[in-house]
């Protein structure tokens, strides 16, 4: 997968400075595929998410990265222009499905609904989602409000990983 064919959904990254140590180890021909992942996760004590780069491709072909900026960054600046098919999974998706806020979409805790062709989100939005009210009706009263005035995601600006480093 060309990493220059990715469009990122959010518009910064939430620790940089994580950067470095992710290129040294991509550098040295490491990959982020799940036994890696795994490996650091025991290695270093931690519980980790330890899930693959997740990129979501919708109805019109484009492939928009919802979790890995990091490791995605970190391969383009070490050198690499692409994913190796180990390192990432790709959901299927609709526009409508990722705008849509339904009691399923509440209680599988996706709180952060926009459209990816118009916006990105924040790389911290976890207090907005730990303020979310459990009650569905009220839940969609909250989070329609935090949409609409950008709690957790603004007009769209970046457009690719290039556009990240840039505003690093």
């Amino acid at each position: 997968m060309k990493i220059s064919s990715l469009i990122p959904t959010q518009h910064s990254i939430r620790n940089p400075s994580i950067i470095p140590n992710m290129i040294e180890f991509i550098t040295n021909n490491g990959k982020f595929d799940y036994l890696s992942l795994m490996n650091y996760n025991s290695s270093n004590n931690t519980n980790r998410n330890s899930s693959l780069i997740i990129l979501n491709q919708f109805e019109d072909g484009q492939i928009y990265i919802q979790d890995g900026h990091h490791r995605i960054i970190a391969i383009f600046l070490a050198e690499r222009d692409f994913l190796y098919p180990d390192e990432y999974k790709i959901e299927t998706w609709t526009y409508s499905e990722y705008t849509e806020l339904t009691e399923r979409s509440i209680k599988s805790n996706w709180l952060t609904p926009f459209d990816p062709r118009t916006h990105t989100r924040h790389a911290e939005f976890h207090n907005y989602k730990n303020q979310v009210p459990k009650d569905v009706d009220l839940a969609k009263i909250f989070i329609k409000h935090a949409w609409e005035n950008n709690v957790y995601c603004i007009p769209r600006t970046i457009h690719t990983i290039e556009d990240i480093i840039r505003s690093l």
